[in-house]
């Protein structure tokens, strides 16, 4: 993590990872919405069930895909 403002995270820009804002939520459900301010690429997911492992691995995944949407 490179800051926090509003409860959000802000990861820093690192190889091909450009920098993403993120944040997750839950009670019963789980949901992550991460994205690349300035390179017009955003991925949104929710799932109906709590299981942070899951949770962990679908963010890695997310902050991925960024990756390879984002224009170079």
């Amino acid at each position: 993590m490179s800051g926090l403002g509003l409860r959000w995270i802000m990861m820093s820009a690192n190889g091909n990872l450009p920098m993403i804002l993120q944040k997750a939520g839950g009670g019963g459900f789980m949901t992550y919405l991460a994205f690349a301010p300035w390179r017009d690429v955003g991925v949104f997911w929710a799932v109906n069930r709590v299981d942070f492992n899951m949770g962990a691995a679908l963010g890695g995944a997310a902050n991925e895909l960024i990756a390879n949407l984002v224009t170079r």
